[in-house]
């Protein structure tokens, strides 16, 4: 059995965000984000693993892999360790309070040229720093370390700027219905996914007409795949059924 999941960590860490959000201001959320990010590079810099040592970058040799091992064993997500495994989800939790920076800046009273141009200094400085960072302390999805929380915060953040300027400051939002549609049911259609076939229906629909594409027979039926599982939640979203963590 395979303890970890994607769902099992967005719940731990919103669990442990909405605790910080309800009792505590941004200045402490600033100081818990530090300590997460400098406190996961020193344990995985100088905590010895046993059989390898202290600041063993390797699949085999970091300390995510040996505390995965020790804490949830079984069958494990990238086979020695996990994805979304013990120390990581600390880090994890990093990157949720940086959103929540960001929303503490959205709701302050300054203009909204002033909260985008915030967005987009921010959001320089975190890829600036994540990626030099990156080049002691490697940016890693698969372990989630700490230059890989600043330098995805950075592009977020910068993506951040350019839809709040276009949407909420231009008032350019009738060409977003197509992301509301999969936003208001995400966690639905990531769930449905994993029971509901939709390449059956795809294929069964439009394979015959991808033949016709060549070599962009791939980018078509990828495409067509997509347009059924938003049809999917296009159904969902106009009898308002929603379903919510």
């Amino acid at each position: 059995m395979r303890w970890s999941s994607v769902l099992g960590r967005i719940g731990i860490c919103y669990f442990f965000a909405s605790l910080l959000v309800l009792h505590t201001d941004w200045r402490v959320q600033v100081y818990v984000i530090l300590a997460i990010l400098i406190g996961y590079w020193a344990a995985v810099k100088f905590i010895p693993v046993p059989g390898y040592g202290p600041g063993v970058l390797t699949p085999e040799g970091c300390l995510t892999t040996w505390l995965d091992q020790k804490i949830i064993p079984g069958i494990l997500g990238m086979g020695i360790y996990d994805r979304q495994g013990v120390l990581s989800t600390f880090t994890a939790l990093a990157s949720i309070l940086i959103g929540v920076l960001a929303g503490h800046w959205l709701l302050t009273k300054r203009t909204e040229n002033q909260k985008t141009m915030g967005f987009i200094i921010a959001g320089i400085i975190f890829l600036a720093v994540g990626w030099i960072w990156g080049q002691f302390f490697f940016i890693s999805r698969n372990v989630w370390t700490s230059s890989f929380v600043l330098f995805t915060s950075g592009w977020s953040l910068l993506l951040m700027a350019l839809f709040y300027w276009i949407i909420d400051v231009k008032g350019f939002k009738k060409w977003t219905f197509f992301m509301v549609v999969i936003g208001m049911n995400a966690i639905t259609i990531w769930v449905a996914q994993r029971f509901i076939d939709y390449k059956f229906t795809s294929d069964a629909i439009f394979l015959g007409l991808s033949k016709y594409f060549g070599i962009l027979q791939p980018v078509f039926l990828a495409l067509c795949l997509i347009m059924v599982k938003w049809l999917f939640l296009w159904v969902l979203y106009t009898r308002k059924i929603f379903l919510k963590a």
